[in-house]
């Protein structure tokens, strides 16, 4: 992480099917998984199937929010990826462009994030694990902004929290 982030974001945007990133994704955490005896449920809008971006970035922006998901879940439990097409001006989006955006929905059922938290997550070095470098969700942020992407988090205490990344097509 440290080295990633120490180097300028190159974008190589091409279309790319969805469900391969997300799938891959999943075997990456496999281990993560496992270890907290949890699952992912998936489902991608039906007629997604490529998308436009850069798919090794994109990649690695999910797992680091989907390793944060599993960090913060209780044992035996479940994180949900959901990926959808949304109107630009449904998602309150300020991206530009009169085509569809790109909503992956990533939602744990963990502790939630404290309000002040919520406008720190995203800053370097900033973490509250134990051993954690704060790099992982500062990556996603720069991996967002590359792709001209929004990064959106609602959480509430003891219910858990959903990240939702947005991707202009």
């Amino acid at each position: 992480n440290i080295l990633f982030f120490a180097q300028p974001v190159r974008v190589d945007r091409r279309r790319f099917r969805i469900s391969r990133l997300l799938r891959e994704v999943e075997w990456m955490a496999l281990q993560s998984l496992r270890q907290k005896a949890m699952t992912v449920h998936q489902s991608v809008e039906p007629g997604l199937e490529e998308v436009w971006g850069d798919e090794m970035l994109l990649s690695r922006a999910v797992l680091n929010v989907v390793l944060n998901a599993i960090q913060v879940s209780p044992s035996g439990g479940h994180i949900e990826i959901v990926c959808q097409r949304v109107s630009p001006q449904s998602s309150g989006s300020t991206l530009e462009g009169e085509k569809p955006n790109v909503r992956i929905l990533i939602r744990d059922f963990g502790c939630g994030i404290p309000g002040e938290e919520v406008t720190k997550m995203f800053d370097p070095f900033f973490s509250k694990r134990k051993g954690g470098t704060g790099l992982g969700l500062s990556i996603v942020k720069d991996i967002m902004s590359a792709h001209h992407g929004l990064i959106d988090v609602q959480s509430e205490h003891g219910k858990g929290t959903t990240i939702c990344l947005v991707l202009p097509q």
